[in-house]
């Protein structure tokens, strides 16, 4: 999915959601720059090794331990929105 892809899917997918629509583009174009910022900067560590095979196995073993935090972040997140007050729901944009 094209980087305009997924913002286009953020977009419609924040629609109608408690938040101004004016923030709505900006939400989503920092969205998809933070994660090909993330994805960017896990490609270009793991493959700063000469090996070829160390970095592949690096890159494979990031991914995984990305995948916990990631899901650590969104539970901490949940936890600081529900002390705010605020409902904030999770969002899968399709790839």
């Amino acid at each position: 999915m094209s980087d305009d892809s997924a913002r286009a899917s953020i977009r419609a997918a924040l629609a109608g959601k408690a938040i101004p629509p004016q923030f709505v583009p900006e939400i989503a174009d920092i969205a998809v720059h933070a994660a090909d910022q993330a994805i960017e900067t896990l490609m270009r560590i793991s493959f700063s090794h000469p090996n070829g095979a160390v970095g592949t196995t690096a890159m494979g073993v990031a991914l995984g331990v990305l995948r916990g935090r990631i899901e650590l972040a969104t539970e901490a997140l949940l936890d600081v929105g529900a002390k705010c007050g605020a409902t904030i729901e999770k969002m899968t944009v399709q790839l």
